[in-house]
């Protein structure tokens, strides 16, 4: 057995990383998704996992599972660009201390699940 390295860009700096074998998966050439698991009792965790899930099969549904380069268009480049800046909100958030009973990152002063909850659910419904 080799040594594993994570070579996944890193907005933020993350301390440590695990990697477990699953012998059930065969790799075929194309990506496959992390699997995450909230070991924390913060919930904000759990949508930090939906984002990054859904980001994952935006970039690797039909040919795209095959290309480098990827591109997204319209509708679904505004839904890309949307997701990929809340999870990196999000993960900041979760990091200064941020559940979702705080009061939300914009600033609105609103609690967080009362405010960019709903508009990420609602991103979050939209892929496919």
């Amino acid at each position: 057995m080799g040594n594993f390295i994570d070579i996944t860009p890193k907005e933020i700096q993350i301390d440590q990383i695990l990697f477990i074998q699953d012998d059930k998966v065969t790799y075929s050439g194309r990506q496959i998704d992390n699997i995450r698991i909230n070991n924390t009792s913060n919930l904000l965790v759990d949508d930090f996992i939906y984002i990054n899930k859904a980001l994952f099969k935006m970039r690797n549904k039909g040919d795209r599972a095959d290309s480098y380069k990827i591109e997204f268009h319209g509708q679904e480049a505004v839904l890309h660009n949307f997701l990929q800046t809340m999870r990196m909100k999000l993960q900041l958030f979760i990091q200064s201390g941020g559940n979702s009973g705080s009061h939300c990152f914009c600033g609105s002063n609103k609690i967080f699940n009362e405010c960019h909850r709903k508009e990420i659910n609602n991103a979050l419904s939209r892929v496919n």
